[in-house]
């Protein structure tokens, strides 16, 4: 695995041989400390990947366009979250799963969150607080940057958040001096976005970059 540059979550390992995490993770530093080896930095996106694939793809009954989908706004929403900190310190496994049971919810995919941390050997709560934050980041980033902003809430950025991402993707690929060929490197152009969100008071947007939002939100009301 480390050959191949891939993840492999320690707590995957523990299931299959049936170990305690912090035994087996003793017995790893003791390894890697005695062979003087650096692993490769923890690649949380490419965790969300395997896992989605895995336990949600392959046991679904959802289309390919679906699946792609999700995976498309899942590590977008990663990305948001690396450039937001909400990352730092914490338990990559539970971030995974809190942004899988989003997309999926999002996309109308039926997953139990207690069901796919039970199966990733993490802590339902923690899931749970990290899938708080996602959907209140969202309404943050809504309520500044959308213009019926302050109707949106934890309770309905679900309905929001397909126009939340579209408007963060559209701001991140903003710079015409760049061309972004991969999402992947779409995560590297979000700090600008970062500082927008944050700044309640965004002087550089013109009226015409909501004019798409405007639109469908003015026929959803009709409709």
């Amino acid at each position: 695995m480390r050959k191949a540059n891939k993840c492999l979550p320690l707590t995957s390992v523990c299931n299959c041989v049936d170990c305690d995490s912090y035994e087996l993770g003793r017995m790893v530093y003791r390894v890697i400390d005695h062979l003087d080896l650096r692993l490769p930095d923890f690649d949380i996106v490419g965790l969300f990947d395997r896992v989605i694939k895995e336990r949600i793809g392959c046991k679904s009954n959802i289309s390919k366009d679906k699946l792609a989908r999700m995976v498309k706004q899942g590590i977008f929403l990663l990305q948001c979250m690396i450039k937001w900190y909400v990352t730092i310190g914490r338990r990559p496994v539970p971030v995974v799963v809190a942004v899988i049971v989003f997309v999926c919810e999002l996309n109308e995919v039926e997953v139990r969150l207690e069901d796919l941390a039970s199966q990733l050997n993490v802590a339902a709560g923690t899931c749970k607080l990290r899938y708080k934050e996602i959907l209140k980041r969202l309404v943050d980033v809504a309520r500044v940057h959308l213009p019926w902003g302050n109707d949106v809430s934890v309770k309905n950025i679900i309905k929001n958040a397909p126009i939340v991402i579209q408007y963060m993707e559209m701001k991140s690929m903003c710079n015409p001096a760049k061309q972004i060929k991969t999402l992947e490197e779409v995560g590297m152009d979000l700090d600008g976005l970062v500082v927008d969100c944050l700044n309640k008071g965004d002087e550089n947007l013109s009226i015409e970059d909501y004019t798409d939002f405007t639109y469908n939100r003015s026929q959803d009301s009709t409709n």
